[in-house]
């Protein structure tokens, strides 16, 4: 809260059942602490305070893809949500991590900053591979590991911020501009986290970055098109699953040209938002590859 007085985090697991609430108490030394949060029945939940004194929770979607048919004995924990105090609410409220790969959330970002401290996917602290492996996902551009990449700016032990562009290596293929950041600002060993994936050619003005979207939702922006068509819009959940699509198309029939587009999605999850990405790719017209594309981080309702 920004304020001298103590908090503290306390979860409640229910006998006998799966459910975990979360409630956040302010002056805790006083005989009547005011309770200033709560989030009920996560299943299976968790939740920590991160290190950037926010609260993050677990819990598992029983309706996503990674979970739907599954008996409870084999449920994973995929949905991970983060709150962050509020003065003009006086409560935590639900925010979305500025990172979004190699980590969709802050929770599995620590998680994975854990794992690198200990020695694991050394990968996760060279800005070049992590752009790579970025390029690489079949989430993304499928641009397989090898595609061509080099650091325009930053990317040192101790640097901060850095900038890799990589080039599609498919016939007729662009390139995309990947900044990225240190978790927690940590230039001491801190994972590189991608904020933002940038096209010469293709741009998203609305929604902004971190906005909350509902469906259906207005996408503008500009890009090349070629008889009338600039590419896709592709909306992804929590595990970078489409959840919806819309072909995009300018405003004009070919050349640099402003477009918008509204596109309907339907997510599984519905006790709140989730993390998730906006993705607007065009096609090479050599292989139908992806050539080039921006992606915008958001949370879905």
């Amino acid at each position: 809260m920004g304020t001298p007085q103590l908090q503290a985090l306390v979860t409640v697991a229910h006998q006998g059942g799966h459910a975990v609430d979360v409630h956040v108490y302010t002056d805790i030394a006083n005989p009547n602490p005011q309770q200033i949060f709560e989030l009920l029945n996560l299943y299976d939940g968790d939740a920590v305070i991160s290190g950037y004194n926010t609260v993050l929770t677990a819990e598992v979607d029983q309706n996503s893809a990674l979970n739907r048919g599954r008996g409870p004995g084999n449920y994973q924990r995929d949905l991970f949500r983060e709150f962050k105090w509020s003065d003009a609410q006086q409560t935590l409220v639900q925010i979305a991590f500025p990172g979004f790969f190699p980590d969709l959330t802050r929770y599995q970002a620590e998680a994975d900053q854990a794992a690198v401290n200990q020695g694991h996917d050394p990968w996760k602290l060279d800005a070049v591979k992590v752009a790579q492996a970025l390029a690489a996902s079949s989430a993304f551009f499928n641009w397989g590991a090898d595609a061509p990449a080099r650091l325009i700016s930053g990317g040192g032990q101790h640097d901060l911020n850095a900038v890799v562009e990589v080039k599609s290596p498919h016939p007729g293929g662009g390139t995309i501009r990947v900044s990225m950041s240190r978790l927690e600002s940590n230039t001491n060993g801190g994972i590189w986290e991608v904020t933002e994936v940038s096209s010469p050619t293709l741009s998203i003005s609305a929604p902004a970055a971190l906005a909350r979207l509902h469906s259906p939702t207005t996408v503008t922006g500009r890009g090349n098109a070629f008889e009338g068509v600039i590419g896709s819009l592709r909306l992804l959940d929590h595990l970078y699953d489409q959840v919806g699509q819309a072909q995009v198309r300018g405003a004009s029939g070919n050349g640099s040209t402003t477009f918008s587009t509204s596109l309907t999605y339907t997510t599984d999850f519905s006790a709140g938002a989730q993390e998730g990405l906006l993705m607007l790719s065009t096609p090479s017209q050599a292989d139908g590859s992806i050539a080039t594309g921006t992606l915008v981080k958001v949370l879905l309702t």
